[in-house]
């Protein structure tokens, strides 16, 4: 940087160096003994700065420095707007497809212990034997229906029923609690080292409060899609539980953020993406066996849409805002 002259008088010196700006040279203005020293950044440009100061000096008043101001505001808000693109889009690809940097995860750790423990106490669903779904009280309780049996007697003793008379009495938590439920060791093996994987990348980079919000709503609706198409077509009981559907959530979240907002530094490496799809149509076309399908696509639908939403929110204004 190089001093290109001096100016008696601050607003003239600014206006000046406004002038530079606006024709491709930056300058800055700083206080020097009883004037104002203008320095130039790029020592190219001080042989065309010191005979533009020349000028200047020789007709200050000239309408072409009075407008200069505003082609230098203009100039440096496209400048900002530029490097704030520049920013947005930078991806640290040293942490692209992991989990490197990103915050604690506590109730990712949390929920995996809690389905851990539900899987100890009810022995997997009755997978170790002993209690089942009908006669333990814990699947029974966390089951977003009663248990098959004591619809049945109810049935049977001419009570009225409907599936979800239980949540209507009061139970709500039944809508959430079937996440907890696993019915072997490899069902809740691969769903908690699936869940503990989106669970510790998004809890990390969303925050404690954004991930749980969003484990609930999917948990909610996941759970409910499978009731309400479960129950559509077949008598109305249903028995389903496990991570799984919350899992596709996440992974449609992720997903869409991975591809429509990179900044967030939240990415699906796309052998993860293929897998998931594959084990998707896999078990919808029965090849796995009595899988949760519709709360694997609920999920999935909902993580999607919560993922692309504000990247396609901010579209819609930017091309209506336009119009």
């Amino acid at each position: 940087m190089r001093q290109a002259g001096t100016i008696p008088e601050q607003p003239d010196a600014v206006r000046f160096a406004d002038y530079l700006f606006a024709h491709g040279i930056a300058a800055k203005v700083e206080p020097e003994a009883d004037a104002w020293a203008v320095w130039v950044r790029d020592e190219e440009h001080v042989p065309r700065a010191i005979t533009e100061l020349d000028h200047f000096l020789a007709n200050p008043g000239d309408t072409k420095y009075a407008t200069a101001e505003h082609e230098a505001k203009a100039r440096r808000a496209k400048l900002a707007r530029r490097e704030d693109e520049v920013r947005r889009n930078f991806v640290d690809m040293s942490r692209r497809w992991d989990g490197r940097g990103a915050g604690p995860a506590p109730l990712t750790i949390g929920l995996i212990v809690l389905s851990i423990a539900v899987a100890v106490f009810t022995r997997l669903g009755g997978f170790f034997g002993g209690a089942d779904e009908a006669t333990d009280p814990l699947i029974n309780a966390l089951g977003f229906t009663e248990a098959y049996r004591v619809i049945i007697d109810r049935v049977a003793a001419g009570e009225t029923w409907h599936p979800l008379d239980a949540i209507r009495a009061g139970e709500v938590w039944r809508l959430v609690t079937p996440i907890f439920l696993h019915f072997s060791p490899w069902h809740l093996l691969f769903n908690m080292y699936m869940f503990y994987d989106f669970g510790r990348l998004i809890e990390g980079r969303r925050g404690t409060l954004k991930f749980g919000l969003l484990v609930l709503l999917i948990a909610l609706t996941s759970n409910y899609g499978q009731y309400y198409f479960d129950t559509r077509w077949d008598p109305p009981y249903t028995s389903f539980g496990g991570m799984s559907g919350v899992i596709y959530g996440l992974f449609g979240y992720a997903w869409m953020k991975s591809r429509y907002e990179p900044t967030v530094e939240i990415f699906v490496h796309p052998n993860t993406v293929v897998l998931l799809i594959l084990w998707f149509i896999l078990c919808l076309v029965g090849v796995i066996g009595n899988i949760a399908n519709w709360a694997h696509g609920v999920g999935l639908a909902v993580g999607m849409v919560i993922g692309i939403a504000p990247y396609a929110w901010r579209r819609m204004i930017k091309r209506f805002g336009r119009t």
